[in-house]
């Protein structure tokens, strides 16, 4: 058997099944690395999507195996490990913290985790692996003071109007990294916080005219932050003094330039024309400003219809070294060119309101001959009630076309591109019934989640569905048998963990890594690592949880209570904020 070449044994290793395979990889340790081929796994993938056929050969199984993977030619992928990610059983770890979490990093340098808590505090969790095959857990290393994050800026001077006080508002994208400078970016209400992740320490506070709607990914610390507001998008560069980069609305006050400065775009609004008789009042700011500066924000704001939409981007990415994307409760994707920023470089129409951007650094494969594709965009949102996920490749190749009332703010210099793709893709039919919250690219998929708790996992194609789970534990029925998911838990961002053994495999990206969720109030990571490693390590498990069971289960008793009743009332103040947009109060209408 020794004397049998390599591609003998390829073939006959193709015509067993994953269970037997991978029991072959233990007989030696050329089994062991033909057993691990990449083209075997590939096909293993295939197979378990489309099924096999007695009919069809080794050969022509490969083949249509090779027509259906949608990854780069020269992009690796090992596909054993992603051969597990789409069958291994998947579990979630979720975090225990007393605290409701409310906003959550990765810092991909060190293995851990970074999150804001209810209480204005900062907490610090390590979520890397001892041992290969065991699971990740959140392990505490620091937690700073309650109300770091909400403490007034020292630097706003006595002049300076009060602000709303600090708080957390639901958004989703309110934490930015740094990993080469171990610094933190933490936005609370209109403050956008710099922490110091070593001290724990706030370095300094920015304070914004408008509340802050989201923030950009990780950069590398040469890269502005692009933070985006309810009605603007700024540029902020922590290597600038304070005065360049705050746009506080007391520094905007004591300048009144006729132009926006390099580092603001003023949004306007992307709703449809509508008569101005039913057009809702201007926005204010929260301090009395110049009148040339509000002449200045009024011609760069076209208002909202009675519901007064605010175009506050809900996600922004970073392209390359210069382009900065943003989608958000309005129907484009809009793209500025860093070095000619605020101008709007173009729009890519997409006529559903998106809550999410990622992208994947290779091209679309119907598109990799074009030799000015460089990347994939994947956006994610809402479209008529349901879920509407896209692929778009970048950079578009477009066509100019020419001004008009409805372009995004003042423009100077040419009129912006409506980018016309050569390749695009709407899946709003079969992606998700509900609306689809958080994207990223793991491995040969794509993986979203939904409004309803739901994680899937698709092909590249952006339709052919690979897995599908549940964060929500499943209830049995025990007249019919059948299972549907029991909770109310949803995951708002989805962040795949990569570290070193994910990024520098042998034969490629592995596929299997684990996932970081975060629902708005806690953390989790979704893993398909097993609970325990032996028969051992369960018993010990259960004789320590067997003495404190009671009086754990009153203690989420407790929790539940607590949370539930947070919740009820802070949707009421939602509610309230919301219904004085109206001007019931006043009148108006």
């Amino acid at each position: 058997m020794a004397a049998l070449p390599d591609d003998v044994w390829a073939e006959v290793l193709s015509y067993l099944k994953p269970a037997d395979i991978i029991a072959t990889q233990r007989v030696s340790s050329r089994l062991g690395t033909l057993a691990r081929d990449n083209k075997l796994w590939r096909t293993k993938c295939f197979e378990s999507t489309f099924g096999t056929s007695s009919a069809s050969g080794a050969a022509r199984q490969a083949q249509s195996a090779a027509s259906w993977d949608q990854t780069f030619r020269d992009e690796g992928i090992d596909w054993y490990s992603d051969y597990i990610a789409r069958h291994a059983p998947l579990s979630t770890v979720w975090c225990e913290s007393r605290q409701e979490i409310r906003g959550i990093a990765l810092h991909r340098d060190r293995q851990q985790a970074v999150g804001c808590l209810d209480d204005g505090s900062v907490a610090i969790w390590d979520i890397s692996q001892h041992q290969a095959s065991s699971r990740r857990k959140f392990r505490q290393l620091g937690h700073s003071t309650a109300g770091l994050l909400f403490a007034q800026a020292s630097n706003s001077g006595p002049s300076a109007a009060p602000a709303l006080t600090p708080s957390f508002s639901g958004v989703v994208d309110c934490i930015a990294l740094d990993s080469a400078t171990d610094k933190a970016y933490i936005a609370a209400g209109q403050i956008l916080n710099e922490l110091d992740l070593g001290t724990l320490r706030v370095i300094s506070q920015t304070s914004y005219a408008w509340p802050i709607t989201a923030l950009s990914a990780q950069g590398d610390g040469q890269v502005p932050l692009s933070v985006g507001t309810a009605w603007s998008l700024h540029l902020y560069d922590p290597r600038a003094s304070f005065c360049h980069r705050s746009r506080s609305p007391e520094d905007m006050k004591r300048a009144a330039p006729a132009e926006p400065e390099a580092s603001i775009a003023f949004l306007a609004n992307y709703t449809k024309a509508q008569p101005h008789d039913r057009m809702a009042s201007q926005p204010r700011l929260n301090s009395p400003m110049p009148g040339s500066v509000s002449q200045m924000l009024v011609s760069r704001i076209e208002l909202s219809d009675c519901a007064q939409i605010e175009p506050g981007p809900q996600a922004i990415l970073h392209n390359g070294d210069h382009e900065i994307l943003i989608a958000g409760r309005f129907p484009s994707i809009v793209s500025y060119d860093r070095r000619f920023f605020p101008r709007v470089q173009s729009v890519i129409h997409s006529g559903a309101r998106l809550s999410c951007l990622a992208s994947i650094p290779h091209p679309p494969k119907a598109d990799s001959d074009s030799v000015l594709a460089t990347a994939t965009l994947i956006a994610g949102g809402e479209y008529n009630g349901r879920g509407s996920l896209e692929l778009y490749s970048l950079p578009y190749r477009g066509q100019e076309r020419k001004p008009s009332s409805g372009d995004l703010g003042t423009q100077h210099g040419p009129a912006p591109e409506q980018r016309s793709s050569s390749y695009s893709l709407r899946n709003r039919q079969q992606a998700s019934s509900s609306k689809i919250l958080s994207v990223a690219a793991v491995g040969s998929r794509i993986v979203f989640s939904d409004a309803e708790g739901g994680i899937r996992w698709v092909e590249r194609d952006g339709r052919s569905l690979a897995r599908r789970w549940n964060i929500n534990a499943y209830q049995v029925d025990s007249h019919t048998g059948s299972g549907a998911p029991a909770g109310d838990l949803v995951a708002r961002k989805i962040v795949p963990i990569i570290d070193g053994d994910t990024v520098d495999s042998s034969r490629g990206t592995r596929g299997d890594s684990d996932i970081l969720v975060f629902t708005g109030e806690k953390a989790g990571i979704i893993t398909t690592k097993p609970e325990y490693q032996d028969h051992e390590e369960l018993v010990r498990a259960l004789e320590h949880n067997s003495g404190d069971g009671e009086q754990e289960e009153e203690r989420e008793k407790s929790e539940l209570y607590s949370r539930t009743m947070r919740l009820a009332l802070e949707r009421q103040a939602d509610e309230r904020r919301w219904m004085s947009r109206f001007r019931l109060k006043r009148g108006i209408f």
